[in-house]
């Protein structure tokens, strides 16, 4: 129903260094792959890992990935030019002992500048991440119509991954690149998914 087709599903043998579960897609182009924990594999039942497919399907369905590419080629040029005038500048203070941008001694002043820019752009970052994150569960819930199983896949993965499920506005703000739980909840409760293959 993607248009995906996918030769391999990969398992990480995860489980010899942690109980968390996970599963993403990774690669681009004919090089795409699923890939899973084991863990996750061991702990959730077939209608859960089918939702958690149709999580990661809907990622490679979404119309905006180039556009992702896009503004994250911009933020590094941005992020880079900045740094460059800042080198510049920087010059005329004796005090950051380097004479031109490009002496080593100037390491510590781009080191802070891409630190500084970074963290000041992570709030966007996390919004544009989370609001992914809650298109790809839309997605996955016209793909696969099993709310039930999309929220017990969630309970889950809350509790395997020790995962606040309430946490503070600015925590979400600041740290978080995925939905709050409630928020993902709410969103199985208020699906619409007639179209759906249905269990």
């Amino acid at each position: 129903r993607t248009g995906l087709h996918l030769e391999d599903v990969l398992v990480v043998d995860a489980s010899r260094r942690t109980k968390k579960v996970n599963a993403y897609l990774s690669g681009s182009g004919p090089s795409e792959r699923i890939v899973l924990y084991d863990t996750l594999l061991e702990t959730f039942t077939p209608r859960e890992i089918t939702m958690i497919m149709a999580h990661e399907l809907a990622h490679w369905k979404e119309p905006d990935e180039r556009r992702s590419y896009a503004v994250f080629s911009l933020t590094v040029f941005f992020v880079l030019a900045l740094a460059n005038f800042i080198l510049k500048r920087g010059t005329r203070f004796r005090r950051f002992h380097y004479s031109s941008p490009k002496d080593v001694a100037g390491l510590p002043v781009l080191f802070l500048t891409f630190f500084v820019a970074f963290q000041l752009l992570r709030p966007a970052n996390l919004t544009w991440k989370r609001a992914r994150e809650i298109e790809a569960d839309r997605m996955s819930l016209e793909l696969v119509c099993d709310p039930e199983a999309f929220i017990s896949t969630h309970v889950k993965l809350a509790r395997l991954n020790y995962t606040d499920v309430d946490p503070h506005p600015l925590e979400v703000i600041f740290f978080t690149s995925h939905p709050p739980f409630r928020e993902r909840v709410e969103t199985a409760l208020a699906a619409d998914c007639e179209s759906a293959i249905s269990y």
